[in-house]
């Protein structure tokens, strides 16, 4: 969104998604409850881009993307499905 806005030469907005068929399985539900518990953070991430002279959104290579003040927790492996 803020790549194509920058190159649009306007601001980004609103990005919205619709999700259809979302689920929780049996063998998940202890790690959905840990989550749920969690503290959410202030947004405080920024997202860099390096733009140079790119004006076709193919020239962009993932270096040229950059998160700081990015703040999360432990990583939660969820199992598969069974």
């Amino acid at each position: 969104l803020y790549l194509f806005a920058n190159l649009l030469n306007m601001s980004p907005g609103r990005f919205s998604v619709a999700i259809g068929d979302a689920h929780i399985y049996s063998n998940q539900i202890e790690l959905i409850k840990e989550q749920l518990t969690r503290e959410i953070y202030e947004p405080t991430t920024k997202l860099v881009i390096a733009y140079r002279d790119q004006v076709d959104p193919f020239d962009f290579l993932p270096e040229d993307f950059k998160f700081t003040n990015y703040e999360h927790h432990p990583h939660l492996k969820y199992p598969v499905a069974v």
